[in-house]
């Protein structure tokens, strides 16, 4: 694989004036995706009752259709049919 190795994404790009949710846009795909990496708990934390582990996010199909500019109940992501 040529591309192989990693990369380190400070959260705070989020942040950044271009970023979609502080302009306004509406997210690409690609950002979408950075976006919920992000969001990604980078320790283990308790939320209510539930341990959300490290690398784990605790969403719901709302937050994740404002994030993607989904009108609400038009999103395809709770039958699989859905391509992010």
């Amino acid at each position: 694989m040529a591309h192989a190795g990693w990369i380190k994404v400070y959260r705070k790009i989020r942040g950044w004036r271009y970023w979609p949710a502080v302009t306004g846009k509406k997210f690409s795909k690609s950002e979408a995706w950075l976006d919920l990496i992000l969001e990604a708990n980078h320790q283990d934390r308790v939320v209510g009752k539930i341990l959300v582990r490290r690398g784990l996010l605790l969403t719901g199909k709302p937050k994740l259709d404002g994030i993607l500019g989904v009108v609400t109940g038009t999103s395809n992501l709770n039958n699989g049919g859905g391509r992010i």
